[in-house]
């Protein structure tokens, strides 16, 4: 299962659909507060979470899913979805990993292999 958090529609679908084509589950939501709560009341094995967002930003829910995880007992692969100069920032908010903005299909394999996931269906 992945869950896509991206503000911006356009990049939300088009991540979803790329997952799905790799024959993915997949769970998208537009704010860091919707990651956290689906984050924490559902299991995902990763979590493609768009940095910079209004409100809430993906650092902080980051931070939020982490410490809640700790009480879960499951941890889920966090990727950073943004621009290269908050690569060091992710890593200190607690993601496993950094892509650059948008998303590209190459990009979503090495987080699915990273993460140690395997597709439910022939890519």
């Amino acid at each position: 299962r992945i869950l896509v958090v991206d503000d911006k529609v356009t990049s939300r679908r088009a991540t979803a659909g790329m997952a799905e084509r790799k024959g993915h589950t997949v769970f998208a939501v537009s704010s860091g507060q919707e990651a956290v709560a689906a984050a924490l009341s559902h299991k995902f094995d990763v979590i493609a979470l768009t940095a910079e967002m209004p409100g809430m930003s993906g650092m902080d829910a980051a931070g939020e899913i982490r410490q809640g995880e700790a009480e879960l007992g499951h941890r889920a692969y966090i990727v950073g979805v943004g621009p290269p100069d908050l690569s060091e920032a992710c890593t200190a908010a607690g993601m496993d990993g950094m892509v650059e903005r948008p998303m590209t299909e190459p990009d979503l394999s090495r987080v699915i292999e990273r993460s140690g996931m395997v597709a439910t269906a022939a890519a």
